[in-house]
């Protein structure tokens, strides 16, 4: 019977301890984003601030989210959000750059569930492309890049 107790309880506080092993991870939000674009982003100039545009590659984040990432990235940049990528770029230029020599990041979306890839691309002319699926992880109490791979750009296409 002692036998029996002693094992009821061990398992009792094995079950109790097992949720404080896995630190609840947030659903992916604005910080999350952010995180994802930071890799990608020029030095930061708070007097001569690099003019940044981030387009969606699918769905466009809400408003909220889109004031958010500005706020994270800090006053070093000069970020814009813009619905379509055809807006930031200088179609009419040679090379087709970004406007006002700056760079366009087109972001995917990040999975409510893991793992938590989001795809990333960035594009500053027409020969300056490049892509990367983001693979990113929750610390205890911020979103961290774990992982990127380099994959073929899709999001901006300029006819010849």
């Amino acid at each position: 019977m002692f036998v029996a107790f002693v094992a009821f309880v061990a398992l009792g506080v094995a079950a109790g301890c097992a949720g404080q092993d896995d630190p609840s991870v947030p659903a992916p939000d604005a910080s999350a984003y952010a995180a994802a674009l930071a890799p990608f982003m020029p030095p930061s100039d708070p007097d001569e601030q690099p003019k940044v545009f981030v387009a969606p590659f699918n769905e466009p984040l809400v408003l909220d989210d889109q004031v958010a990432i500005i706020e994270l990235m800090g006053e070093g940049y000069d970020v814009t959000f813009v619905d379509d990528t055809a807006t930031a770029v200088d179609a009419d230029s040679i090379g087709r750059p970004v406007s006002d020599d700056g760079l366009l990041l087109v972001l995917g979306t990040i999975p409510p569930e893991p793992p938590y890839v989001v795809r990333v691309e960035a594009y500053r002319r027409e020969d300056d492309a490049s892509a990367q699926l983001v693979t990113l992880v929750w610390r205890a109490d911020h979103w961290e890049v774990a992982s990127q791979e380099r994959v073929e750009p899709e999001a901006v296409i300029v006819d010849g």
